[in-house]
């Protein structure tokens, strides 16, 4: 790009090329369309994310050689530690709905006593009282994830009590049509929380992700989950 000096000489900077941010994750201040961003020497790209992710870099800098000056703005998306909504999960229409709850959970012998985040905060559970064996409860993601991308999933979970149930994430298609289920755990596994991860290969189809309680053969067979986070790897 060059310019016509006060003297009737020219000098030329270099540009850099369109910055597109990945969808969903950022949006661009500038009120403008994304063709017509470019940006020369010595500007600055400004972006925020959206509300479900947590931005890393604020800006970049179109240096003279016409790179930008770091690494492609980060907005890694939100763990769901449920003090707030969580964007990016919502209850399941076939199924029965876990509830939120905070301190310790109504019945004797089985759930926990305090969210896993601060001790003081709010978790998801699975009230076995009012159910019957077998009982299904899902949570499931509010928008499907690409195909061709790994995603990784990872939650705190709390199973105590006799007759204990499961707890899975499944896979499924847009249509809700069940494609893979991953065992979190089965069974009482102490009065304590733990951890479980996964990370899932790249699929053909995009993909919905479902974390799904299944109430055990007795009443003290709560089930708590708290601070989830599930997204692109």
């Amino acid at each position: 790009m060059c310019f016509a000096l006060s003297s009737g000489a020219t000098t030329c900077v270099n540009e850099c090329g369109i910055h597109l941010p990945p969808v969903e994750k950022e949006r661009m201040l500038n009120d403008v369309d994304d063709s017509e961003l470019y940006f020369k020497a010595g500007e600055t790209f400004p972006y925020v994310c959206t509300s479900e992710y947590t931005k890393g870099n604020s800006s970049r800098i179109c240096l003279a050689d016409g790179r930008w000056e770091h690494d492609r703005p980060l907005c890694a998306r939100r763990m769901c530690t449920f003090e707030e909504p969580c964007p990016y999960l919502e209850d399941a229409s076939d199924a029965l709905h876990f509830t939120k709850w905070s301190n310790s959970t109504p019945s004797n012998n089985t759930g926990c006593n305090t969210d896993h985040t601060t001790g003081n905060g709010y978790y998801y559970y699975l009230e076995a009282s009012d159910t019957y064996h077998g009982s299904v409860f899902k949570m499931v993601t509010s928008n499907p994830f690409p195909a061709g991308e790994q995603i990784c999933v990872g939650l705190w979970y709390h199973m105590y009590g006799q007759g204990m149930g499961n707890l899975s994430i499944e896979i499924s298609d847009q249509s809700g049509t069940l494609k893979t289920q991953m065992l979190v755990a089965y069974g009482s596994q102490g009065f304590e929380w733990n951890y479980w991860s996964t990370v899932v290969n790249a699929l053909t189809f995009d993909a919905l992700i479902v974390i799904t309680g299944v109430r055990g053969a007795g009443k003290r067979s709560d089930i708590c989950f708290d601070d989830v986070l599930i997204d692109l790897c």
